[in-house]
């Protein structure tokens, strides 16, 4: 196997299809593979609260098969450390952009169990709070130039696109805290946060748009 801080053939390919559709839309672009200096940001163990939303939140999606995947920090900070970690942290969940219909129905179900809409206008994502804990809805959207690949964007601190294979985001679960859970392949966590992710470095990753 490759050392964690080699880029793989298949890595060089998600940059080089993020790149070129930076470059269509015009937008400047960098790309961060993350600070080796910079300092990691570690999380606590897992709060009751935060469990608990997460549970309810992934019962009410099963229920009504909405499919999701559990990404972004989260999985990163579970993958390295089998914790939870602290509810400064979301809780990030991808949806497909054609599910994004069906979980804009489950609104009114989240508002019974107080859910409360943080942010329902933003085109890459749709928040929600439950008490002292966030929940973000994530949308992946195909690549323009090859529909094999999917992407999502943040807009804070830095407007950033990440790419990863469609085949990425399939039927893996895996249990966390008693909970089953979809998260994405093994091979998200590279795409996402570049090949030193093991380094948990806090904003790594991604390309700049």
């Amino acid at each position: 196997a490759p050392p964690n801080n080699a880029i793989n053939p298949s890595a060089r390919r998600v940059t080089r299809l993020a790149e070129q559709a930076a470059r269509r839309s015009g937008r400047r672009l960098s790309l961060t593979l993350g600070d080796p200096d910079q300092q990691s940001q570690g999380e606590t163990l897992a709060p009751a609260e935060g469990v608990e939303v997460l549970k309810e939140i992934v019962g009410v999606l099963d229920a009504q098969s909405v499919r999701y995947w559990l990404g972004r920090g989260r999985l990163r900070h579970f993958t390295l450390t089998n914790e939870f970690g602290d509810a400064t942290s979301d809780i990030d969940l991808h949806v497909l952009r054609h599910d994004e219909a069906a979980l804009r129905r489950l609104l009114p179900e989240l508002a019974k169990r107080n859910f409360h809409i943080t942010d329902g206008t933003a085109r890459h994502k749709l928040s929600l709070r439950k008490n002292a804990v966030d929940v973000e809805f994530v949308f992946l959207d195909q690549l323009a130039n090859d529909v094999a690949y999917l992407f999502h964007e943040t807009v804070f601190p830095l407007r950033k696109r990440f790419v990863c294979p469609a085949t990425a985001f399939g039927t893996h679960q895996i249990e966390m805290h008693g909970i089953l859970v979809s998260v994405p392949g093994e091979e998200y966590l590279p795409c996402v946060f570049g090949p030193r992710w093991r380094g948990n470095v806090k904003g790594s990753g991604g390309v700049q748009i």
